[in-house]
């Protein structure tokens, strides 16, 4: 028997959809926006203050600063302006953050185009590593995926990452957001996967075939429809299984 009472549940919050407090009483976890894709301070020590009053453990969801396409295309910049973006994404939250000394920042996980970017491309996986590294937090990523080996090799800690809410394709790549069977809205399935994920390493794809994965957190996008919901009636399941 699973105990699945401790397992970590992440979202991304803070990202203006108003529902980070619906979303936080079931999350063990979660990534905030911190100026790149979405957010400023003031949505920043909002999103703060909730995960504080919630116990929920504080990440940075640092991304390509780019609020126009919300972090989902990949930008055209050098290296140098896109760390010394990720560099002032991180002071947002860590300023923030100081002001609470019972607070502290947990982990770090990319964002959207360069959260996918990173997982099979080396040289934006090197940076974003290169990074994190002065952060001395883990990292939220896939298993097996290029940022994650990177790291690891170079000390950092990887909490390997399952989306419960997203289609895979056998590669263990995300089905793409383009196509009509990209989400995965069951709940009652998305409890089956966590249970195959944590027995088996298992994960079915759309197709039926079987890809090989490893979790030490389960995701839940704050922007996926009835999300607070889908939460809900999960995090429920989990505490009666």
């Amino acid at each position: 028997m699973i105990n699945l009472k401790n397992i970590d549940i992440n979202s991304d919050l803070g990202e203006g959809l108003g529902n980070d407090a619906d979303l936080m009483p079931h999350l063990s976890s979660c990534n905030i926006a911190c100026g790149g894709h979405f957010g400023d301070l003031s949505s920043i020590k909002e999103t703060v203050l909730i995960a504080k009053d919630y116990n929920v453990k504080i990440g940075a969801h640092p991304s390509y600063p780019d609020k126009l396409n919300f972090g989902r295309e990949e930008l055209d910049i050098s290296d140098n302006e896109l760390i010394d973006s990720l560099k002032s994404q991180l002071s947002n939250i860590l300023e923030v953050i100081s002001e609470d000394s019972s607070l502290k920042l947990n982990h770090i996980k990319a964002h959207g185009a360069l959260y996918n970017k990173s997982l099979s491309d080396f040289r934006t996986a090197k940076l974003f590593v290169d990074f994190v590294t002065p952060y001395d937090v883990p990292i939220y990523a896939p298993y097996n995926s290029l940022v994650a080996k990177i790291a690891e090799s170079n000390g950092v800690k990887v909490l390997n990452e399952v989306f419960l809410d997203r289609n895979y394709n056998v590669d263990g790549s995300l089905v793409s957001r383009k196509l009509k069977n990209a989400m995965f809205l069951d709940v009652d399935l998305m409890l089956e996967r966590i249970i195959s994920v944590l027995k088996r390493n298992e994960l079915k794809t759309p197709t039926g075939e079987l890809v090989f994965l490893k979790a030490d957190t389960f995701c839940i996008h704050g922007d996926t429809e009835n999300s607070s919901s889908l939460l809900k009636t999960l995090k429920n399941n989990m505490l009666t299984y």
